[in-house]
């Protein structure tokens, strides 16, 4: 991480005076990103009625095998993820950009195909009818893969227009798909199958979206998969990390909670994905702007998840009614604990980002950590309640939330000696 000194002296009567252009430069870029944080927050907003609508279309038991599938497919399509940092930062530099598509698309379909082969033992650990749910869910990996190449040439090019357009259009396919599974009263596969819907047509828009940009880049460089295995790393441990907690409720308590803990989870699920627009920010004005981004954008998230928890607090029980209907009462008080979960991976999330920026695994080393404590934890014993869960996982992601911080303030504190260090030298 480039953690430089941010200089905040009033007395600069020796400095250059900022230049319009500059300020031009600098407005449009807060205007995008605000472009940009809108369109995550309409998408997150989506997202809740798509919750809404599938809870009414499956009902607490379906819901929770849903959330199970789900959750392994949030896993599968990590490289997803891992493509949109990568791209967007080689984009920094003329000599190493690259559309990544034939690494995507190569990436998708051997998820895809590693998918379906495994299909039948996947079944069996989720309790699933067969395995047709679990095939019609491989069907989303390739374009999810594919459109996380698309958002890292967006985010990289700065075309954060384009890329607002593609956040706000996934969520809506998705939503329309829900509501066809709710007027043909869907099962668990035909769900899966809108949604594989939904990603190819999203996929398509990132195409378009991208034609320009791909067609003026490579579509591969040997490097690319190297540092993606890399960077895979640091996204897998925070996939991992972000959703252990449903794969334990799923195992270890009733179908009926585990179907309310889901519903309950997405409020915490959408305070991290809803605020990562946050961290994706950071990844390309990092080295520009040093630290003083981190403490920020923390900040920020901070503030975003106490304003979340402040609103559903006035009611919990009537939202969670709201949205899922009566089947789902009692798990208001759930929501408000996934809220605080989920600002602390939103937190865990901007750390593990920035450490990427800077091509740095070391605390994706700790969020493996982390997970392994979760795992062996929750497994032998703090499993008896979805509490329990929730507080494991709680206090496994504020274990990288405090490395990150130690550490932002340690190469902070180093950058700032070195600093002194060449100005005296240069003075002597």
């Amino acid at each position: 991480m480039n953690a430089g000194r941010t200089d905040v002296s009033t007395d600069s009567a020796d400095e250059p005076s900022e230049a319009p252009g500059n300020r031009t430069e600098r407005t449009a870029g807060i205007g995008s990103g605000a472009l940009l944080g809108v369109a995550m927050g309409v998408g997150n907003a989506l997202s809740y009625v798509f919750v809404l609508v599938l809870t009414r279309a499956l009902g607490t038991a379906g819901f929770g095998a849903y959330s199970a599938l789900i959750t392994l497919g949030i896993v599968l399509v990590i490289p997803a993820g891992a493509f949109q940092v990568i791209i967007a930062r080689r984009w920094a530099d003329e000599e190493a950009r690259t559309s990544g598509l034939v690494a995507a698309a190569g990436t998708g379909i051997a998820l895809t195909g590693l998918t379906c082969l495994l299909a039948a033992p996947i079944g069996d650990i989720f309790h699933l009818d067969g395995v047709a749910a679990t095939v019609a869910m491989s069907l989303m990996l390739l374009p999810m893969t594919l459109t996380g190449a698309f958002q890292g040439m967006l985010l990289g090019a700065e075309r954060l227009g384009r890329l607002s357009t593609l956040y706000v259009l996934t969520a809506a396919t998705r939503l329309l798909g829900a509501f066809v599974c709710l007027a043909i009263d869907a099962n668990v596969t035909q769900v899966f199958v809108a949604m594989a819907i939904a990603a190819w047509l999203t996929a398509a828009y990132g195409w378009w979206a991208c034609r320009d940009l791909a067609a003026t880049t490579r579509r591969h460089s040997p490097s690319l998969l190297a540092e993606m295995a890399r960077s895979n790393s640091t996204l897998a441990a925070f996939t991992a990390l972000t959703n252990v907690d449903v794969l334990l409720v799923r195992h270890f308590l009733d179908e009926h909670t585990s179907g309310g803990y889901g519903l309950a989870s997405t409020f915490g699920r959408a305070m991290c994905w809803g605020t990562q627009f946050i961290a994706l920010l950071v990844v390309p004005r990092l080295s520009r702007q040093g630290s003083s981004m981190i403490w920020r954008a923390a900040a920020l998230v901070v503030g975003i998840g106490a304003i979340a928890a402040a609103v559903v607090a006035i009611d919990a029980d009537a939202l969670v009614r709201l949205i899922g209907g009566t089947a789902f009462d009692g798990f208001g008080t759930l929501v408000l604990a996934c809220i605080a979960l989920g600002t602390l991976w939103a937190l865990a999330q901007l750390w593990l980002f920035s450490q990427m920026a800077d091509d740095d695994t070391t605390l994706g080393k700790v969020a493996w950590l982390a997970v392994a404590v979760e795992l062996v934890v929750g497994w032998l014993w703090w499993h008896d309640s979805a509490e329990q869960i929730i507080g494991l996982a709680a206090g496994c992601a504020a274990l990288v939330v405090l490395v990150g911080v130690v550490r932002t303030r340690r190469h902070a504190v180093t950058q700032l000696e070195s600093e002194e260090d060449l100005l005296v030298t240069d003075r002597t």
